[in-house]
């Protein structure tokens, strides 16, 4: 396993995925995620929609998702 340095490179990289994920703390934005995520991820590429469906972690943080941000994907998706 590869270290996980979340650097400003990262951050750059992650910042729809964050954004995506930080607003799962908003009701709204929480209840529209659940019901209907292809509208919720509009802003998001066809490859980190996919990371997304898949809840595929690790390539998740490797595309910058940070883990504060994933916790709230989580949180909403049950796990």
């Amino acid at each position: 396993m590869k270290a996980y340095v979340f650097d400003l490179e990262r951050s750059a990289k992650g910042l729809r995925l964050n954004r995506i994920f930080h607003g799962l703390i908003n009701e709204e934005k929480r209840n529209l995620f659940m019901k209907d995520p292809e509208k919720a991820m509009q802003n998001l590429s066809e490859e980190e929609k996919a990371m997304v469906k898949a809840l595929d972690w690790r390539a998740l943080m490797d595309c910058g998702a940070r883990f504060f941000c994933l916790e709230k994907l989580a949180g909403v998706r049950g796990v």
